[in-house]
């Protein structure tokens, strides 16, 4: 590494990490009360669960001195705690069951509310995005949820200049504060089984609602500064005095307008067909004749429909739970910086074909 003595740098060694013997295991601690329901012969099920899960000595990649000569300033240590509780509800009903048609349903729902309890009191920023300058577009603060999104709060175009205007503090300069949350206020999923005859069809839907998204992707396709290329969007920009358009104008080598704002903060909220499978087993008056026990043909679509207001390609997005050149996607990164959507590659639309046979 180079190090800075005197007026000429001098290179020499530097640990990566700081060696820290404290280390120990995140503990957990959580309290349940539940409710279970069965009712109408077992045709309907209900279950309910309030849950307050607390863990401490929550390891955190913390910033440290520059003078401990330890690239990136930060190290590993039982940093914090945080609180995670809410409510989970789960219905299960036989809605119809008959000699050659039947029909179950299973629905689920939870909420949750998560906040950070302490983590040493200090303030951390993560979620590092590169598009020109570095930007850390997470908060983690005793008080707020993990998954708090960080930056400045956006006015729109300026009609006279075609800048992005960002609203100002009280003693002067851009307000920065927390501009979004990547928790949901509450997730859900439905499934539903169809039989009749030899034929099953099963659906499951899943979503989440009241989350939002930061759609880092936007800071690259719409910033007409460094010389990417730029989606359609570009093309309602600012371009002469008078111009009303919430996108500013091409500012090349000046990421002004590029900065982490509300302009980047989305509904993240979607409903999706996750899976979709239909089957067909072979009556037993056939397989006799073949002497097979069991063959059963099916086909599978996965993440069929998203009904969503998000404008990326996929709501349910996290760029740092999978590594990436666009990101340094540290262990904090994936742990505090949920809801992130940088370049991420959607989930696939799948189908599956196949059969199951038994001799």
């Amino acid at each position: 590494n180079s190090y800075a003595i005197g007026t000429t740098p001098v290179n020499g060694y530097a640990p990566t990490t700081q060696e820290n013997q404290n280390l120990n295991w995140e503990v957990t601690g959580q309290t349940n009360i539940g409710f279970d329901l069965t009712m109408l012969n077992s045709r309907v099920t209900f279950t309910s669960d309030y849950y307050d899960k607390k863990t401490t000595g929550l390891l955190l990649e913390v910033p440290v001195p520059g003078s401990v000569g330890i690239p990136g300033n930060v190290a590993l240590q039982n940093a914090g705690s945080i609180e995670n509780k809410g409510f989970e509800f789960q219905l299960g009903t036989k809605n119809i069951v008959k000699k050659d048609f039947s029909w179950s349903s299973d629905f689920n729902i939870y909420f949750n509310k998560g906040k950070v309890l302490n983590i040493v009191g200090t303030t951390m920023y993560t979620g590092n995005i590169a598009p020109a300058d570095n930007y850390d577009i997470a908060i983690v603060k005793a008080g707020l949820p993990l998954g708090s999104f960080y930056g400045k709060y956006s006015e729109g175009a300026d009609p006279a200049t075609g800048m992005i205007k960002f609203l100002q503090a009280k003693g002067g300069g851009d307000s920065l504060g927390v501009i979004g949350n990547a928790n949901p206020k509450f997730s859900y999923g439905f499934t539903n089984s169809f039989r009749y005859k030899n034929f099953t069809l099963n659906i499951f839907m899943q979503g989440v609602q009241g989350n939002q998204i930061f759609d880092a992707t936007r800071i690259l396709s719409e910033a007409m500064s460094i010389g990417e290329n730029q989606s359609a969007t570009v093309l309602k920009r600012w371009e002469k005095p008078g111009d009303i358009t919430s996108i500013p104008k091409s500012t090349l080598q000046d990421n002004s307008n590029a900065y982490p704002s509300t302009r980047f903060i989305e509904n993240g909220s979607y409903l999706r067909v996750k899976s979709l499978t239909l089957a067909y087993s072979l009556p037993q008056s056939v397989l006799g004749r073949i002497k097979i026990t069991n063959l059963m043909l099916f086909v599978t679509a996965e993440n069929l429909l998203t009904f969503t207001k998000y404008s990326g390609f996929d709501p349910e997005v996290s760029a740092f739970s999978n590594a990436s050149p666009n990101q340094a996607n540290t262990n904090t990164d994936k742990n505090t910086a949920p809801g992130v959507d940088f370049g991420t590659y959607p989930q696939s639309r799948d189908f599956i074909f196949g059969l199951n046979l038994s001799f």
